[in-house]
């Protein structure tokens, strides 16, 4: 998964260069906390007379429904989401099944992707 075309002397120092390093990368969403939420926060950029869009609350199978839960407990927990009562825009979650077969919580921003303007110069490769 390193790359293929790398040496088998380039790929043991990267592993071993990775595993020295293990304590900077984040794991857990408990392991991001400190980020200053300045950096972390983004406000939707909407343009205007565009009215806040609340899609309906899709059902979602038992077992979806517990991963969820799971996955936004851990985001609670980590003080990366916090409820909210009075909220203007919402998004559902989609679940995605991953190849080992846990889940991915990804969200639905259709709506408000169609209210925010579009980039004039947008990334021609997000990598």
């Amino acid at each position: 998964m390193i790359g293929s075309d790398l040496t088998e002397k380039t790929i043991s120092k990267l592993c071993n260069l990775l595993q020295r390093l293990l304590d900077i990368f984040a794991w857990t969403p408990t392991d991001m906390t400190g980020v200053p939420r300045q950096i972390a926060e983004r406000k939707l950029n909407v343009r205007k007379g565009c009215p806040p869009v609340r899609q309906k609350k899709r059902g979602q199978a038992v077992e979806r429904n517990i991963a969820i839960n799971d996955e936004v407990s851990k985001l609670v927990k980590a003080g990366i989401m916090r409820e909210v009562h009075y909220h203007d825009w919402l998004s559902n979650p989609v679940m995605v099944k991953k190849s080992d077969n846990s889940w991915r919580m990804c969200v639905d921003f259709k709506d408000p992707n169609k209210a925010c303007p579009k980039d004039g110069y947008p990334l021609p490769e997000i990598d």
